[in-house]
């Protein structure tokens, strides 16, 4: 009797254990505001959403997307803000605008990663992402090259670049890279127009610039879905095969298919990171070390190292 009075207080007391043990485990809530969609950020939210489940805390991840629309990403911030979420990560579409909410996610002690691109200030927790000035300079040091090629053959390259909106930071720091690698080749001429992100607007620059009677022989668009715009104006213009292509993002299915079809030139893999930047706001949310500034590796892709790529980016993405 009495073995058996001990057995079910022993019982109780393990069954208010791990109810106890329950209700003090803690969710972990992310939020997520994502600027743009697309073949790159479709890849960052998939890591996001698959590394929820990589590590022994409960954690949350919601992922709301502006399309492009500055004041949509603001509402959605500020919503994010008010919806108990305990970290933020937001990938600005402006520098400057988004710049009000995020403070505004601050004031209520919330902490802030920005990734991919950086807001204007400094009122963030940590930063995460890879380097846009080291994409355009990458590209910059290969297009000097090819251009170096053209001059060899007695004619002077022109380079078009079509930047994207030029009030986003990648698209500043990227341009600032490419114009870095070609300072002093007065070689070669340079023509820099602005553009938004967008095939259709990209498509439309490099037709003006083709139908000017002046052919660009290299194009740089800040990404490779911009490239595809470069692309289509050449068939369209009846000028492919003349006019080398360069974007960058090099995602499967998309840049590291175009290298290897031969719609371009080159591309730059530049590195999404969706798993460390759930482990970076974890280390934030548990009170562990980490760095303020966090720097993702990426890989210039010309077609002598495409198949290797492409081949181990596939399966990595199917794992």
């Amino acid at each position: 009797m009495r073995r058996t009075i001990i057995r079910t207080v022993l019982f109780i007391s393990a069954v208010v254990f791990l109810f106890a043990s329950c209700a003090e485990r803690k969710e972990y809530r992310i939020g997520v505001s994502q600027c743009a969609e697309g073949r790159w950020r479709e890849k960052v939210n998939n890591e996001m959403l698959a590394a929820q489940h990589l590590y022994e805390q409960d954690v949350k991840v919601t992922i709301a997307s502006a399309h492009d629309d500055t004041q949509l990403q603001v509402k959605q911030i500020d919503s994010l803000g008010n919806a108990g979420i305990d970290l933020l990560v937001v990938a600005p579409n402006e520098a400057e605008p988004i710049a009000a909410a995020i403070e505004r996610v601050r004031q209520k002690g919330i902490p802030v990663i920005c990734f991919d691109r950086k807001v204007k200030g400094d009122n963030y927790t940590a930063f995460i992402g890879g380097s846009n000035v080291e994409a355009g300079h990458a590209i910059g040091v290969n297009v000097v090259d090819v251009a170096n090629g053209i001059v060899a053959l007695k004619h002077r390259p022109l380079v078009l670049e079509v930047t994207a909106l030029m009030s986003s930071s990648p698209a500043q720091e990227r341009h600032e890279g490419f114009a870095k690698a070609l300072e002093g080749h007065n070689e070669l001429d340079y023509v820099c127009r602005e553009g938004d992100w967008s095939s259709e607007t990209t498509c439309r620059i490099v037709k003006e610039q083709i139908e000017s009677g002046r052919l660009p022989d290299i194009v740089f668009c800040h990404n490779d879905g911009m490239a595809t715009g470069a692309y289509k104006a050449l068939v369209e213009t009846g000028t492919e095969g003349k006019i080398f292509i360069y974007g960058i993002d090099g995602m499967p299915d998309e840049g590291l298919d175009y290298v290897q079809f031969g719609h371009q030139l080159a591309s730059y893999v530049y590195p999404t990171g969706g798993e460390e930047i759930i482990r970076l706001a974890l280390n934030i949310l548990t009170g562990k070390p980490y760095e303020r500034e966090n720097k993702l590796d990426g890989i210039l892709v010309v077609r002598e190292n495409v198949w290797s790529i492409a081949t181990t980016t596939k399966e990595l993405m199917r794992q």
